[in-house]
């Protein structure tokens, strides 16, 4: 996975020597190349971990029988102990989230959402302090990913080929 870097803290989800298909979230000292901490994130989870100040947001996953298709589920870190702040078993995460005032957004399934599957699956806006779904966009249900995803002070912004009205 792609690492991220702060406070002389080094964070990537990897495959340990040995494994095969399970992974494991690093998070390393760069002054002394030494783990601090290490969290097992289940199946093959090789996603870039997102730092926001002192805090991690990644993923678990327990695998799928279906190809290219995920279980992830998202939670938040504490960076320099590795406690963790929150979990949401609620929501299976498509992609690396995207942070922005407070919020996650990412493409996903709030397993939990009322209706049929193409009401909950899209767009998700998540508080990054508690893991509370705060709303959902169907508009982007079809498709596996939603990237690259920016977000900038006047919306959220997705692939060009989401081309809609």
């Amino acid at each position: 996975g792609t690492p991220a870097v702060s406070n002389g803290k080094l964070v990537v989800n990897a495959i340990p020597t040995g494994e095969l298909i399970l992974s494991v979230l690093y998070c390393i000292d760069l002054a002394s190349n030494s783990v601090i901490w290490q969290i097992d994130t289940g199946t093959d989870t090789l996603w870039s971990p997102l730092i926001v100040q002192n805090v991690v947001f990644s993923n678990y996953d327990n695998g799928s029988s279906f190809a290219f298709t995920t279980s992830a589920r998202i939670f938040a870190l504490n960076l320099a102990t590795g406690e963790q702040l929150w979990y949401n078993n609620d929501v299976v995460i498509d992609h690396s989230p995207v942070f922005a005032n407070g919020r996650l957004f990412f493409r996903g399934h709030n397993l939990v959402g009322e209706g049929g599957t193409d009401e909950n699956v899209g767009l998700l806006s998540m508080d990054a302090n508690s893991g509370r779904v705060l709303w959902l966009n169907t508009f982007f249900r079809y498709g596996s990913a939603l990237v690259p995803l920016v977000v900038a002070e006047n919306g959220v912004f997705g692939p060009s080929y989401y081309r809609g009205n």
